[in-house]
C-alpha cells in the first residue's frame, strides 16, 4: 500500500490529494484484504459528461471490491483532462513513487478511456483498459465533439511520446461506428505488440452499455486489468438481449437506406426498453421513412412525452405533423424547440417555411 503520510485524510478510507473546481483526485485503499487485485493500484478517469467530484470514481466500487488500491480522477469538465497540469502530473508521480504496487493499470471509457492512455507514460501503468477511447476530437473525419474544441489548450491530444514502452492497451470499441477512426490513429502509434483489441459491432459509444446489458462488463474489465487477453469469444451471449445493440443495429441500417430491415430491431430493442426517447423517436423516422404517418406521429409523440427536452427529436415530430398539413400544431411545437436552442439555424429556417404554409384565417 503506498505511503499516504503527505495527504489529506478526509474519512476512513478516503486521502484527497488534489481539489479544483472540476478536478478532484482522491485515493482509496482497497475494501477487502485480498482480491485479485491486492498488491495493483488502479488509476481511474471519469467518462465526458460525468456529474459527481464525489465518490470513488469510474468503476471504483469494483475496483476496491476486488482488492485494487484506487486513484480516481474525476473531472466534471468537457476540458478532456487538460486540468491535469505538468504541475499536478509531476506531484502524482512522487505520490506514485511512494507506493510499493507489483502493477499499476489504468482504466476509462470515452473521455477516461482517452485519458487512460495519455496518461500511461505518465503515471508508467503497465496495463490500460480503455472503453471506446478517443485518440483526438480535433480529428476533421469525427465532428462528434466539436462544441469542445474551442475550450482545448493544449495543441494535440495524443502522440507517440505518450505511449508505454511494454505497457499492454487492450482497447474495446465498436468497429461499425465512427470510433474506427478513432482506433485507427491509435494503431498507427501503438506498437503491434502491445494492444489487443476488443471489436464489438454496434455496441455503439461507448461500448460500456453494452457490455453491461449482456452481463460481461465486470469480468472483462477484471481479466483485462489483470492480464488475461479476453475478447467475445469467452463469452457466451447474445447480443440481442442488448438493447443498446439493437439500436445501433436499427439505426446503421435506416442510415444506410434500409428501413425495412430496421424495423425489427428497433422493435426489438423498444420491446427491451419501451421509454428510451432516442429509440422512440428512431422507430418514428422509420415508420415515416415507410409511409405509415399514423404510427410515425404515434411513436413520435410517446417520446417527446417522456423527454421534451431535445430539439432533435421534438424536430421529428414537426416534420411529421408539417407532412400531414398540421401546420399550426407544428409551429407550435417549433415554437418550444426554438426556445430550447434558439442558435439552431435551421429551426428558425423550418418555422419560416412552415409559417408561409400556413393557410389564411
Amino acid at each position: 500500500m503506498s505511503q499516504v503520510s503527505k495527504i489529506d485524510a478526509l474519512e476512513e478510507g478516503v486521502y484527497a490529494l488534489h481539489r479544483g473546481s472540476t478536478l478532484w483526485i482522491d485515493y482509496f485503499p482497497a475494501l477487502v484484504g485480498a482480491g485479485p487485485g491486492q498488491n495493483v493500484l488502479a488509476i481511474t478517469f471519469t467518462e465526458r459528461g460525468n456529474s459527481e467530484l464525489e465518490g470513488n470514481g469510474f468503476g471504483g466500487g469494483f475496483l476496491l471490491g476486488n482488492g485494487f488500491d484506487v486513484l480516481a480522477i474525476k473531472s466534471t469538465s468537457y476540458l478532456w483532462f487538460e486540468e491535469l497540469s505538468d504541475e499536478l502530473v509531476a506531484e502524482l508521480q512522487r505520490f506514485l513513487e511512494a507506493g510499493s504496487y507489483t502493477a499499476r493499470v489504468a482504466y476509462g471509457s470515452s473521455m477516461g478511456g482517452y485519458a487512460a492512455i495519455r496518461y500511461a507514460r505518465a503515471f508508467r501503468v503497465n496495463r490500460v483498459v480503455a472503453i471506446s477511447p478517443l485518440y483526438d476530437i480535433r480529428l476533421p473525419e469525427d465532428p462528434r465533439w466539436l462544441e469542445d474544441i474551442p475550450a482545448l489548450q493544449r495543441p494535440t491530444m495524443m502522440t507517440s511520446e505518450e505511449v508505454m514502452p511494454l505497457c499492454e492497451y487492450s482497447i474495446i470499441f465498436d468497429p461499425v461506428c465512427p470510433d474506427l477512426l478513432q482506433i485507427n490513429r491509435f494503431r498507427e502509434i501503438l506498437p503491434a505488440g502491445q494492444i489487443h483489441v476488443v471489436e464489438i459491432p454496434d455496441a455503439g459509444h461507448p461500448a460500456e452499455m453494452f457490455l453491461h446489458e449482456t452481463g460481461i462488463l465486470k469480468d472483462l474489465a477484471l481479466s483485462l486489468l489483470l492480464g488475461l487477453r479476453k475478447d467475445l469469444q469467452n463469452y457466451a451471449i447474445d447480443p440481442r438481449t442488448s438493447p443498446t445493440y439493437l439500436n445501433n443495429l436499427a439505426d446503421r441500417l435506416f442510415v444506410s437506406g434500409k428501413p425495412g430491415e430496421a424495423l425489427e430491431p428497433a422493435l426489438a430493442a423498444h420491446a427491451l426498453d419501451p421509454d428510451n426517447p432516442e429509440n422512440l423517436t428512431l422507430i418514428a423516422r422509420i415508420y415515416d421513412d415507410l409511409d405509415e404517418s399514423a404510427e410515425a406521429e404515434r411513436f413520435a409523440r410517446r417520446s417527446m412525452a417522456i423527454d421534451a427536452t431535445s430539439p432533435h427529436r421534438n424536430t421529428i415530430l414537426v416534420h411529421i405533423l408539417a407532412k400531414k398539413h398540421e401546420f399550426k400544431e407544428a409551429l407550435e411545437i417549433l415554437e418550444g424547440v426554438i426556445s430550447l436552442d434558439p442558435s439552431i439555424e435551421h429551426s428558425h429556417e423550418l418555422y419560416a417555411d412552415l409559417s408561409a404554409k400556413m393557410p389564411e384565417p
